[in-house]
Formats: C-alpha cells, structure tokens, sequence
C-alpha cells in the first residue's frame, strides 16, 4: 500500500504549499485533511486542468487586486482629513480618535472604503494636532494620510 501521493494544491495553504504547486505528501494527510478541506486534488489529468484553469483566475485576480489597491492609495496619498473632538484646555481630548473614527472620516470625506486592518495607527489619538497616519493597502502599497485634530469651540 502506498504511504504517499502525489496532489495538487487548489489553495494557498500557508506553510505548505501555493496554489498550483504539485507535492508528495502522506496519504492519510491528503485522505483526511487536505482533500476533504479543499486544499488539494490528487493528481489526475482532469484535476491537472481544472487547476490550470484556477491558476489562471487567481493571476486575473490578483492584477485586479493590485489595480484596485494602486488606485485606492493613490486616492488616499497625502490627503488630509479633520475631525473636532471634545477637548480639555491643553489640548488633551476627553475620548480619542481610532482607526474606526478614521475609516469613518475616509468612508465620509473622500468617499473611499478601506478596511480597517490597513490603517495602521499605532496608539488611539488623545490630543489635538496633526498626525501622520500610514495605510498599508494590498500588495504592500504604502501611502499616509494627515489626520488633523482640533477642539471642539
């Protein structure tokens, strides 16, 4: 009885494999695991084309994932939004502003929708002033916007 078979991946499975890449691996793995999760076909000529064509739709994807992101940061790029906080006297504000309130200023400003993973905020913002704010987009697309902060009057 054979103790390893040949598969091949129909998904990234991190740590592993990539999609398409083709592996020896033991046969209660592939019996049990990756072929019952969807990770992998054993390798047949029929599963060797449909992955063929999963390779493909993957590549498209990611270009139009990597369009998509390209636009997004340059849209977002050196933009500046404001927002007025309750504020004590010196400057420190009584709540903050987190990567929620900027998703919201960016949703409402500039009317772009960006996930909340990608803006990368170190610390909430508990004073007014102006503060740099990197977003790390998809495909390692890196812009920063200026989040201005004032008292509210």
């Amino acid at each position: 009885m054979a103790k390893e078979v040949k598969v091949v991946f129909v998904k990234d499975l991190k740590g592993n494999a990539k999609l398409g890449q083709m592996k020896n691996v033991k046969l209660g793995f592939a019996r049990n695991y990756l072929v019952p999760q969807g990770y992998a076909l054993t390798v047949t000529k029929e599963n060797l084309s449909l992955t063929s064509g999963l390779i493909k739709r993957e590549e498209h994807r990611k270009i139009n994932e990597k369009k998509a992101a390209e636009e997004l940061g340059k849209a977002l790029d050196n933009k500046t939004l404001s927002t007025s906080q309750t504020a004590h006297d010196g400057g420190k504000l009584y709540g903050s502003v987190g990567v929620g309130d900027i998703q919201s200023l960016i949703r409402i400003d500039l009317d772009l929708e960006v996930d909340k993973k990608y803006i990368q905020l170190k610390s909430p913002i508990k004073e007014t002033g102006e503060f740099k704010v990197p977003v790390i987009l998809p495909e390692d697309i890196t812009c920063t916007i200026t989040i201005k902060v004032s008292a509210k009057d």
